[in-house]
Order: structure tokens, then sequence, then C-alpha cells
């Protein structure tokens, strides 16, 4: 296990409110795998992240500052940002809500789905449905996410 890794870098821009930083190390000299690395990050030591170093193209690995991270550091593209790095080796779990076990085990193609799903697409699911501030909304969205579970599609 690697020590935690403590850096600054600039959030870079994509094309939502999101931003990504570089991380300038060798990810299979640190961990042994060349891409898609489990980590905690603490950005600028009070917001966590659980994520993954993934390599997209650049000369760098990168880390994605999802766009409610972004929010809650009140920060945006071009500003500096502490990090501390953490490798995560706990298996990655993302429960579904209680309330929607029942509909989408009732589809046996709803339930493949889900249980194909990687645990940031279940989350994204899980988050939307936690969101409903209304009792009818979040039965709504419970249906809706069945029926696009039952189609194989994610939640974007």
């Amino acid at each position: 296990m690697t020590d935690p890794i403590r850096y600054r870098a600039t959030l870079q821009p994509t094309q939502s409110a999101a931003c990504y930083v570089d991380f300038p190390y060798d990810l299979k000299a640190l961990y042994g795998k060349g891409n898609l690395v489990p980590v905690h990050v603490l950005w600028d030591d009070r917001v966590a992240y659980q994520g993954t170093i993934a390599k997209m193209g650049g000369p760098h690995p990168m880390i994605l500052c999802r766009t409610d991270v972004v929010t809650a550091l009140g920060k945006a593209a071009g500003d500096e940002v502490g990090l501390v790095v953490t490798h995560d080796t706990a298996p990655r779990v993302v429960a579904l809500c209680e309330d929607a076990v029942a509909p989408v085990a009732a589809s046996a193609a709803a339930q493949a789905t889900w249980d194909a799903l990687s645990p940031s697409c279940r989350r994204a699911y899980v988050d939307w449905i936690e969101g409903a501030k209304r009792a009818e909304t979040r039965a709504s969205r419970i249906a809706e996410m069945v029926a696009l579970l039952g189609e194989g599609k994610k939640r974007r």
C-alpha cells in the first residue's frame, strides 16, 4: 500500500461544470496498475471524494472533480486545489435504494442491467432518486429507472 500522496494542482475545465486535475505520477510504479486505479481524494483538506484515476489520452492520468465537489470547494476551472490521494483497496459497493429493490427485482432485464453497472453508474441512479424532494417524484424516478434499466440504459 502506498502512503497518501499530497500535491497541488490546477483545476482543468471539461465540457460540463465538472473539472479534472492531472495526476503527475506513474500509476504502474505506485499501484502496480496502469489505469483505472480506485482512490479516495481529499480536496483542500475538507471535501472527500471516492473515484478513479484514469488515463484519458492526455500526457498524464487524471482525477475527475465532480460538479458537486467543485461547488462544495467554491472553486472553478483555473483555481488551484490541494489533494490528498489514497489508494482505495476496498470493494466498491453502491446499494440500491430500499424502496427500489422490489421494482428492480420484478424485471429480470432491469435487475441484470443493475447488477452489471459500475459503482459510478449505480451512484448516478441512487443520487438521482435520493435527490427527489417529494414522494411522488421519488416514485416516478424509481419507475423511470426500472424502465431505463429494462432497456439496458445507464443514467447520465
